[in-house]
């Protein structure tokens, strides 16, 4: 039997995603809705916004990071949807139960910015890791 917990995230997906067909505004808008419903992120997990290469990226550090390790997220949304912002309830856990370093790129997205755009945004951000 599915825990609580698992059937009240279940079924809040799929509210959250039952409808079909819509527009891409809406679909952004709702991606940063569904973003911001979280459980308050724990205080010592330092949030911070930065730059690489150019581009906004979010930095996540859990608070025993170990050194020397980096995970650069391309958050999902098919290049279309999501945002640095939406998907910091799914990053923050991640950073804190690998207790690495998180890197969220703020990367174009389509149609306004077709491919190769989002590719160029992530080796960007890879680019500026590296550098």
């Amino acid at each position: 039997m599915p825990s609580l917990r698992s059937r009240f995230w279940k079924a809040a997906i799929r509210l959250a995603l039952r409808k079909e067909g819509l527009p891409i505004p809406e679909l952004r808008a709702r991606s940063e809705r569904n973003g911001r419903v979280h459980p308050p992120f724990p205080k010592d997990t330092v949030i911070e916004e930065t730059v690489l290469d150019g581009l906004r990226c979010a930095d996540l550090r859990p608070p025993r990071e170990r050194p020397g390790r980096v995970v650069l997220y391309l958050h999902g949304g098919g290049y279309v949807t999501g945002s640095i912002e939406s998907y910091g309830m799914l990053c923050v856990p991640l950073a804190r139960a690998l207790g690495l370093r998180v890197i969220v790129p703020e990367y174009r997205l389509a149609p306004e910015h077709p491919f190769p755009a989002a590719l160029e945004d992530a080796l960007s951000a890879f680019r500026g890791l590296l550098a």
